[in-house]
């Protein structure tokens, strides 16, 4: 019988049942437990999340010792709100994601939200400029893919 601790005990007592019938691993059910419980909790869903994880600064992770927390929060307000009120924090900041053209959608993914769920963009009309999809993530400072 495994033993679980951290993350996934803390889960297991929020109601995580672990599926051995999954690819993902333990930590990453775990993982995706609490960002959905973090959705659905969110009272003002100004800001989505989108991933949410602490890692290690070393291997393994020691309780006391220094982690990084990585987040990727989607700017769920309309476009025009957003451009004015800029979310602000010494430790995550705004991108701005912009796509021209005809399209019905488009979408982001990448390293920010670890590849997984992709991150829709608004669609908007400039009757100069045409079509085109736009969207704010807050980030940490960092390179992302």
């Amino acid at each position: 019988q495994p033993h679980f601790q951290g993350k996934v005990a803390f889960c297991m007592m929020e109601g995580f049942l672990p599926d051995p019938n999954l690819e993902a691993d333990v930590e990453e059910q775990a993982a995706q437990f609490l960002l959905l419980r973090q959705q659905e909790q969110a009272v003002d869903r100004s800001l989505w999340p989108h991933h949410i994880s602490v890692e290690p600064t070393g291997q393994p992770l020691v309780e006391g010792e220094t982690v990084t927390l990585h987040v990727c929060l989607q700017d769920m307000r309309e476009l025009k709100v957003r451009k004015k009120n800029i979310f602000f924090s010494t430790y995550i900041f705004p991108v701005a994601f912009k796509v021209s053209g005809e399209a019905s959608e488009v979408f982001v993914v990448g390293s920010m939200n670890k590849w997984k769920q992709p991150i829709p963009l608004q669609r908007c009309d400039d009757p100069e400029t045409g079509v085109y999809f736009q969207t704010t993530l807050y980030l940490p400072a960092g390179d992302y893919e």
